[in-house]
């Protein structure tokens, strides 16, 4: 019997097993390792019953309209219970709707955060109907990236937005032969708007790679889509007043600094499934020519994500979720360029490397990135947390002798407190107040009569400092003592008590 060997028409049949043996490989192993992490991190966060970072404004927004109460209401953040919110609203009133519950009040958000987050990535097998191995790969490798994992389970509203915008995109690649997709694209990138404002990437995206198949398509679409956003927008304005133009658009006019810009580059830049995937799609799309620009939509997205990213992330108070939407196209830029690849020649090796190069990124970060990196929390982090919660709340309620006493918090929006809880987000109110795009007299009014059981406040309030006004600190040192020293802060609680 004539032992096997490769003939010249099974030698590629077998080279081709080789090739998807390797994909699979790297498929299953970065899918395996992004799975493990995503189910670690999220099984902590979700139940963490406190603020994790910044989730309370958004929070208590969401308290807001199931209270029934305008969330852009001037009477609401200018005077008193000073919450304020600086975005559109669909998340909010979307988690709003849904059941609460009372032992962890950021549950319901998380959840939402969470399947917004997933089914963004599953969008990816939408995208690449039959192309399993590849399209799973993409999606493990998205799911491994820092900004994904930590921002996953948390209460925020980008992963709604970025699932409105994938959806537009892959609606826009279909509406060139079907003409029911065309108004699904615009309506998709108006509720991506809604849910954060910054998601304008997918509708130039749409309008582009529209225009390079036919002008008059494109321009249809940009103008139904502005005449669809502008009418939105003036309808918003009707329906919660001229609060709504200010939360939006007057609130997020945060100052930039090149300094911002790199502190956040910084952590995306040292791990190797965003460098890689980001290399590999930058790499295969210059291979795939010029025809990759009008074969989809997706590097379109991808470069309109980029612009948006350049503008906005120097922006004081930006962090890595501005990243999510660019690691998303970028990734389904790869996957339609793997998926065009040739099954012969040099370019049929590019799916079954771009595997084992993504799973050797994915294991080496997952070998060395600390979990500080890409979660907020930890078990142990967690049950001291809620600890120094209850002997915190413990002695808020001894000193104030209220069971729910009115707090002013002029420390963090995380800061571990128990009551009627004033100003949702110290940071941002300062910025406001030093900037004159809000009035601090009314607060200042406010501590003149006494009206607060306490003002929770950081140490260096008794100093001169220029990022308060100096108003809001003498009302707070003339009409408050210090009553309880909670370590970098302290509750000044009412001078005749």
């Amino acid at each position: 019997m004539t032992p096997f060997h490769d003939t010249p028409s099974s030698a590629p049949a077998a080279r081709q097993r080789w090739r998807t043996a390797a994909l699979w490989i790297g498929a299953l192993g970065v899918a395996i390792l992004a799975a493990l992490r995503l189910i670690d991190v999220a099984a902590d966060q979700l139940v963490a019953p406190f603020d994790l970072a910044y989730e309370t404004p958004s929070l208590r927004t969401i308290e807001l309209v199931r209270a029934g109460i305008n969330p852009y209401s001037r009477d609401v953040f200018a005077s008193g219970p000073f919450w304020i919110t600086a975005y559109t609203p669909l998340y909010h009133y979307l988690v709003a709707e849904l059941p609460a519950s009372d032992a962890n009040p950021f549950l319901t958000g998380r959840l939402v955060s969470m399947a917004c987050m997933l089914g963004s990535a599953a969008l990816l097998f939408l995208a690449n109907r039959g192309r399993v191995a590849l399209t799973l790969l993409a999606v493990g490798a998205f799911l491994l990236l820092h900004p994904v994992v930590s921002n996953a389970a948390f209460l925020k509203n980008d992963p709604l937005g970025l699932l409105f915008s994938a959806l537009a995109v892959i609606a826009c690649e279909r509406a060139t032969g079907d003409k029911r997709w065309f108004a699904a694209a615009s309506a998709a990138c108006v509720a991506a708007f809604f849910a954060k404002q910054y998601f304008v990437a997918a509708p130039v995206a749409c309008a582009l790679f529209l225009f390079l198949r036919s002008p008059a398509r494109g321009l249809r679409f940009a103008a139904l889509t502005a005449a669809a956003l502008g009418a939105a927008v003036l309808l918003a304005i009707a329906v919660w007043g001229e609060g709504f133009w200010f939360s939006c658009y007057v609130v997020p006019r945060n100052p930039s600094s090149l300094a911002q810009f790199r502190e956040q580059w910084a952590p995306m830049l040292q791990q190797p499934v965003f460098v890689t995937s980001a290399g590999l799609a930058l790499l295969t799309l210059i291979a795939s020519g010029r025809a990759a620009w009008t074969r989809s939509p997706y590097p379109l997205w991808a470069a309109a994500s980029a612009a948006v990213l350049l503008a906005t992330l120097g922006k004081i108070g930006s962090s890595t979720n501005y990243f999510l939407e660019l690691a998303l196209a970028l990734l389904f830029t790869l996957v339609r360029s793997l998926r065009d690849a040739p099954r012969a020649g040099p370019l049929a090796l590019a799916p079954p490397a771009a595997a084992i190069l993504l799973l050797a990124a994915g294991t080496w970060d997952w070998a060395r990135a600390p979990r500080s990196r890409f979660a907020f929390t930890d078990p142990d982090a967690t049950r001291q947390h809620v600890a120094e919660m209850r002997a915190v709340a413990a002695d808020i309620h001894r000193v104030t002798g209220s069971e729910s006493p009115r707090i002013l918090n002029l420390v963090h929006a995380n800061a571990p407190l128990t009551g009627d809880i004033r100003l949702n987000d110290p940071w941002l109110y300062s910025e406001l107040w030093s900037a004159g795009r809000l009035d601090a007299r009314p607060l200042v009014a406010a501590l003149e009569r006494c009206e607060l059981d306490g003002v929770l406040a950081p140490k260096w309030l008794r100093l001169p400092q220029a990022d308060w006004p100096q108003d809001v600190q003498r009302a707070v040192l003339e009409n408050y003592h210090s009553g309880l020293d909670l370590g970098e802060a302290e509750l000044w609680i009412p001078a005749h008590r």
